[in-house]
């Protein structure tokens, strides 16, 4: 089988971390590469775009969901605002999961809220999709899917 050569059966059971899932990010770049070329220190540059939107908040540059979340859904927000608030919302959420699984929001609301605020990134922009589907895939907790959501702490950056 040729490395590009996929079938919409298979592209529906990729997997992040296997290699034909990096093959496939590799496909969809080759495409347009001036479009489609992976954000090197995603995290931090969503920080930044964060930042650059809403200010520093509180004295220890805390990034709050109810700011984030809105960067993904509203009509006037730039490719990257969507981008940095979807990539900060599921950042937050892994990292206080087991806390709002203790203040009654369980594990599958918790993914009812990242499936929707992914679907809607995704809707809105291709390249967003091409770039979380990029993070997600260098994440070691999330190969073989959604494995490492949520309830578990992994060992992210801080957002």
């Amino acid at each position: 089988m040729n490395k590009y050569t996929f079938t919409e059966g298979e592209i529906d059971n990729l997997r992040y971390g296997e290699q034909r899932f990096g093959d496939f990010l590799s496909f969809v770049e080759a495409k347009d590469p001036s479009k489609y070329k992976p954000i090197d220190n995603l995290l931090e540059l969503t920080k930044n775009i964060y930042q650059a939107k809403h200010g520093i908040v509180t004295s220890n540059n805390t990034i709050h969901i109810d700011k984030t979340m809105p960067m993904i859904t509203n009509t006037n927000s730039t490719e990257e605002e969507i981008l940095a608030g979807y990539i900060l919302t599921f950042s937050l959420m892994i990292k206080s999961s087991k806390n709002l699984i203790k203040s009654d929001v369980p594990a599958d609301v918790q993914v009812q809220i990242l499936n929707y605020c992914y679907e809607t990134a995704c809707d809105k922009s291709l390249w967003v999709c091409f770039q979380i589907e990029h993070y997600m895939h260098s994440l070691k907790f999330m190969h073989g899917g959604m494995g490492g959501l949520p309830g578990r702490t992994p060992d992210l950056e801080e957002p």
